[in-house]
């Protein structure tokens, strides 16, 4: 195949080309941007919950807090969260909970996108194949003496808007199940941390009394 070639198929098949070409710079787009923020929320859990609770055993509760505040990552304001925490152990589970769903919440943003991409783009491809083979049809009874010749065009396009489709949704997909996975770990290294550093509040507390 030719370029003259490989440019008459993107000629007839810019319609949905051009859509699967926004679809996957979007879904790229995501996809770094969210890579660089999941990254900046990771944090090394066991130093960090040592840390925590050796500043509240020698300094109290209000200095491990704000030894939270000099991070940003979700599982230092969680961390808070349940150190500032009060009533029953119960309630205070529900409330750093919260605070990680909320965190968790802005992790995911634009997430869900990922999907629906994977999820359209072969369906869009689809579209374009139909079309194609529309065209390759209309051919044959325009130019019904015709030869293989005659159907290549849309043929072609067919096969290409297909290809252009699973190019698209692959990493798409790939990409969603990634980022699922490691929010899913992320949260429940956090969850588990604010549980310990709940516990230890609850013990010294107890133990004072």
């Amino acid at each position: 195949m030719n370029n003259f070639t490989m440019m008459e198929i993107v000629k007839e098949g810019w319609p949905v080309l051009s859509v699967l070409l926004i679809c996957s710079i979007f879904s790229i787009t995501i996809a770094v941007d969210r890579w660089f923020t999941y990254k900046k929320a990771l944090i090394d859990p066991g130093k960090f919950i040592k840390s925590v609770i050796d500043i509240m055993a020698s300094r109290g509760v209000t200095e491990a807090a704000a030894y939270c505040d000099s991070f940003r990552q979700p599982i230092a304001s969680v961390a808070k969260a349940a150190l500032l925490a009060e009533g029953p152990v119960a309630d205070q589970e529900h409330i750093y909970r919260n605070e990680i769903r909320y965190r968790m919440k802005e992790l995911q943003n634009y997430i869900p996108a990922l999907g629906t991409v994977g999820s359209l783009a072969p369906y869009i491809g689809l579209f374009g194949t139909v079309m194609g083979i529309i065209k390759a049809f209309a051919s044959i009874s325009v130019n019904s003496a015709g030869g293989p010749e005659v159907v290549a065009g849309g043929m072609s396009e067919a096969l290409a808007t297909t290809a252009a489709g699973l190019l698209v949704a692959i990493p798409a997909v790939a990409g969603f199940n990634f980022f699922i996975v490691k929010m899913r770990k992320l949260a429940d290294d956090i969850d588990l941390a604010a549980f310990e550093i709940l516990r230890a509040k609850n013990r010294n507390k107890n133990n004072a009394i």
